[in-house]
């Protein structure tokens, strides 16, 4: 029975004297529906380039839930010299790293947004938990995890504080608090404070979504506790 069947049914015509409720005449067709999967929400991942940074890109590879977008913001002191599938290479228009996270988050397509270092890792699980969350809770603004700093031969260190590469971000939050800020040395601290003071509903998580560390600087490099292998 498809809807034309339930409005002409009884005389055979609209107009007959055997007129049925709005109820009546959607109901039975809309039961016939098969209802449509629901989509998840996208992600768009801003990486900023270096020495390290395939590391970073293969851990966003091997999540169980890929990003939708990688965008990698080419570092003319670190220039990207291959290629890797499913990443868009943009060259840097900014020498500071607040001018490069503003235009990477510009140019993402997505909805809800990650950011990632050269020398940062993901765990495997990183996005489809905190897709997850986000996705259960629209209330949510932004979701960070624990960041895992890890030193010299790979012995963890505290965590210092809330990290900007921990976080999945709706992208109305940079309407409600504005851009990185250029004059500060340490941006995206400062825009997580910004984040703070607004009022915007901000979740903060137990696990640990981030392995970082300093840039590298010769043997004694930070990094995460061994290699990454690609399998697919």
């Amino acid at each position: 029975m498809n809807f034309f069947d339930v409005l002409l049914s009884g005389n055979g015509s609209t107009w007959g004297p055997t007129w049925r409720t709005p109820e009546e005449v959607w109901q039975p067709w809309l039961e016939t529906l098969t209802p449509l999967a629901v989509v998840p929400e996208e992600v768009s991942v801003i990486v900023t380039s270096g020495p390290e940074v395939q590391r970073s890109l293969d851990s966003i590879r091997l999540q169980t839930q890929r990003p939708s977008e990688t965008l990698l913001l080419d570092d003319p002191e670190h220039p990207v010299t291959r290629a890797w599938p499913g990443v868009t290479v943009v060259p840097r228009t900014g020498a500071s790293r607040a001018a490069a996270l503003n235009q990477g988050w510009t140019l993402a397509r997505h909805e809800l947004l990650a950011f990632a270092d050269a020398w940062d890792v993901w765990p495997a699980e990183r996005l489809a938990g905190q897709l997850a969350v986000m996705q259960g809770h629209p209330e949510i603004d932004m979701i960070l995890g624990q960041a895992q700093p890890l030193a010299g031969r790979w012995a963890p260190a505290p965590s210092p504080g809330p990290h900007l590469g921990s976080a999945l971000i709706r992208r109305s939050v940079f309407s409600r608090v504005g851009l990185f800020d250029e004059a500060y040395p340490m941006s995206d601290l400062e825009w997580l404070t910004r984040v703070r003071a607004s009022g915007l509903n901000v979740v903060v998580r137990e696990e640990v979504t981030l392995w970082t560390g300093s840039p590298p600087a010769g043997p004694g490099r930070c990094g995460p506790p061994g290699p990454l292998s690609i399998s697919r």
